[in-house]
């Protein structure tokens, strides 16, 4: 893979977070997660799964994280549909735009307890970025599991709330 290659991947992914709008997690369910770090799995595009790791606060919830986690995007306007909560987790189509980018997907979250998470995200992201035009697929899964209550070094997730603009 060519450095441009990375860089337009690494700009698709940017888009693809960016297209899961705050305004869509404030429907999702107060499911809590166990406070400390987490081992956490990602593969884009069936690609070898990378790891990381997180610390998550105590009081951190599914809809706290998708949250904070998709903070600082905004212009984005999205659509969600058929949004179905299940036990557990849920799952949702949206359609978001801003600026010369669109995508339309399908997103799927799952926390079946407090020490694990599984989702899978398919979205289609069309449009220009940095004059170039951009028509590309983007399958995520990824999976998460409670390692330990002392996250040692890792910096613990912002959960406080977006300041106002």
């Amino acid at each position: 893979m060519t450095s441009c290659d990375r860089s337009n991947l690494a700009l698709l992914s940017a888009a693809a977070a960016f297209f899961c709008a705050p305004s869509v997690f404030a429907q999702n369910p107060s499911l809590p997660f166990k406070p400390g770090l987490w081992e956490v799995q990602v593969s884009l595009n069936k690609a070898t799964p990378t790891t990381t790791r997180a610390c998550y606060p105590a009081g951190t919830t599914l809809d706290l994280y998708l949250t904070v986690t998709n903070r600082g995007i905004g212009g984005t306007v999205c659509t969600v549909t058929n949004k179905k909560q299940l036990g557990r987790g849920i799952s949702f189509d949206n359609a978001c735009t801003s600026g010369t980018l669109a995508s339309q997907g399908h997103i799927d979250f799952q926390l079946p307890d407090d020490q694990n998470l599984t989702g899978a995200t398919h979205i289609v992201v069309t449009g220009t970025a940095q004059d170039k035009p951009v028509n590309r697929t983007l399958d995520k899964d990824f999976t998460a599991k409670f390692v330990n209550a002392d996250c040692g070094t890792v910096k613990p997730l912002d959960i406080t709330p977006a300041k106002p603009k």
